[in-house]
């Protein structure tokens, strides 16, 4: 069972909320459900330090609960876990493919990851080409992001959503993919006046992006 959670916590091919799939050990190190051993022996602790019991039954999808309480949801552990697993994705791949201009789809270098946060969803910061600096918001909820659209206005920043919420029970292969290239994406402010002036438009090799990905 305990492949049937991703890396975001969701069960694959169900609806339902994240749980937590991951824990520190004492020296630090993130421990996956799968990797774990059964019960609390381990002294794992969630992101949000308290201590995790490893639940992996044989009729539900294995994930951590906390010990205290026994809840298996945590959101500071969710959205840690998301922003590790976009952040790795998008310096794997190296690469992310722009909302499409006409009848071509603009791709964006990725050098660096220079600046991240999670509020209402998580943001990171790319460096590349053809935008020096570009702001990626990867929406995982059904929520608006008007409030964060005004603020890169204001900021004169680069802005494009990636619509994730309906891949998010994906496996981790396809929910890189729908990161990187598959889900819908938007421009929220900017980019794409640049986009156009730069005419730099190439086809996504996702064979090359899934080799640098490991899948």
């Amino acid at each position: 069972m305990q492949d049937h959670r991703n890396s975001l916590g969701y069960r694959i091919g169900h609806t339902g909320e994240a749980m937590i799939v991951e824990g520190h050990n004492a020296d630090g190190e993130l421990i996956r459900i799968g990797d774990a051993q059964r019960g609390a022996q381990q002294k794992l602790r969630c992101e949000c330090g308290v201590e995790l019991v490893a639940k992996q039954g044989d009729e539900l999808a294995w994930h951590f609960a906390h010990a205290s309480g026994q809840a298996g949801a945590c959101e500071q552990a969710t959205k840690a876990a998301a922003m590790r697993f976009i952040r790795a994705t998008l310096l794997d791949a190296n690469a992310i493919s722009l909302p499409q201009e006409g009848l071509t789809t603009p791709v964006q270098s990725i050098s660096s990851i220079d600046k991240e946060g999670y509020g209402d969803f998580p943001i990171h910061r790319v460096s590349g080409n053809p935008l020096p600096s570009l702001a990626i918001l990867t929406k995982l909820k059904k929520k608006s992001a008007n409030e964060i659209a005004v603020r890169a206005r204001r900021k004169n920043m680069a802005l494009m959503e990636v619509t994730l919420y309906s891949y998010r029970n994906l496996p981790d292969e396809e929910l890189a993919e729908a990161i990187i290239d598959n889900a819908p994406r938007k421009w929220l402010h900017g980019g794409d006046d640049y986009i156009r002036r730069s005419y730099y438009h190439r086809p996504m090799d996702m064979s090359e992006v899934r080799r640098k990905l490991g899948f």
